[in-house]
């Protein structure tokens, strides 16, 4: 009959539970020395499991099995908890238990590489995920508190035993147990005997981060296999090379600046600023044209005799005529 079958139900639950705490508690100790590099760390977050494992626990029996919570929440107390349902609850609680605290001690172990300072990396630590851990709790309070208006006990059971058990981890455990343990234990957190820690460098899971922050100077920062190199632009290429004489005589930044326009002419005088050597020569009119140096050549317009420049247009790209004597744009 159902006596029978709970009885049966009960002793195989006595028997595989034991089983099964050990192999998710082996597991979890593995999973976290591998990603912290610490043997303290792991039994310190699955006795802090544990805590929130018995608040929920103790809240239904409380309200349940000693029906205190008959009258708010609409159910008729049998003085005894459904042994399966108990057992869902252990399994959840104790993986949402294990996932905030990898939120807070992901960011604890990255202060304490980069600092080494234990008390500054669980302020930090704690300070960089409180957000996270309450906005994820907050999430889960309200789904997990629409199961305690189900009209079926069972699922009213489920719905308090998660919602007390994210409460108390959210706010009690991983807010203040967990910082003032880590906080008292100090260096102790982070202390590996050398098989370990041989063993940690081979499996080791760690965050690692290439992005540099810029501005961000706190003390630590600065690990040599952190650093970034500041990027600089190349040196500039030495002009060592003579500039070109045309046939004739000009050079070829002077005949560039009369025939080129005012795209080029950028160019040109970016030539005319390297070749500082070159001596700086003006253009004679002589008759219908000008000349270089006695030399002529064909250009149209002007007056014989007036001597003129070539110099940069100081009002934007390019180049202009001056007339020396009057110092008047063309």
């Amino acid at each position: 009959g159902s006596t029978a079958g709970q009885l049966d139900m009960m002793d195989s639950l006595a028997e595989a539970l034991p089983k099964t705490a050990i192999f998710v508690a082996c597991a979890i100790f593995i999973l976290l020395f591998a990603a912290f590099g610490s043997i303290a760390l792991p039994f310190k977050a699955i006795l802090m499991n544990l805590l929130s494992i018995g608040s929920s626990f103790g809240a239904i029996v409380w309200g349940f099995q000693d029906g205190h919570l008959a009258k708010l929440l609409n159910f008729t107390p049998t003085g005894t908890v459904d042994a399966n349902t108990m057992i869902l609850i252990l399994a959840v609680v104790f993986g949402l238990s294990m996932d905030y605290e990898v939120f807070l001690l992901s960011r604890i172990r990255e202060e304490w590489d980069r600092t080494h300072d234990n008390r500054a990396a669980v302020a930090m630590g704690l300070q960089q995920t409180g957000g996270i851990i309450t906005s994820a709790a907050v999430l889960l309070i309200v789904v997990v508190a629409a199961f305690s208006t189900a009209e079926i006990s069972v699922v009213k059971l489920l719905g308090v035993g998660l919602l007390v058990a994210v409460v108390v981890d959210a706010t009690l455990v991983r807010s203040l147990l967990v910082p003032a343990t880590m906080r008292f234990l100090g260096a102790a957190n982070w202390w590996l005997p050398k098989p370990l820690a041989s063993l940690h460098s081979m499996i080791d899971l760690r965050e690692v981060h290439d992005i540099a922050v810029p501005g961000d100077d706190r003390p630590g920062d600065k690990r040599p296999e952190d650093e970034v190199p500041e990027r600089t632009l190349p040196a500039p290429r030495p002009q060592t090379a003579p500039e070109q004489t045309l046939p004739d005589g000009r050079t070829a930044a002077e005949k560039a600046a009369v025939t080129l326009g005012a795209p080029q002419a950028l160019e040109v005088r970016a030539a005319r600023a390297v070749s500082a050597q070159a001596p700086r020569r003006a253009l004679t009119r002589a008759g219908g044209g000008y000349s270089w140096d006695g030399r002529k050549e064909r250009r149209k317009g002007g007056s014989p005799g007036t001597k003129r420049e070539i110099v940069a247009n100081p009002e934007g790209p390019g180049w202009r005529w001056v007339d020396v004597e009057d110092e008047h744009a063309h």
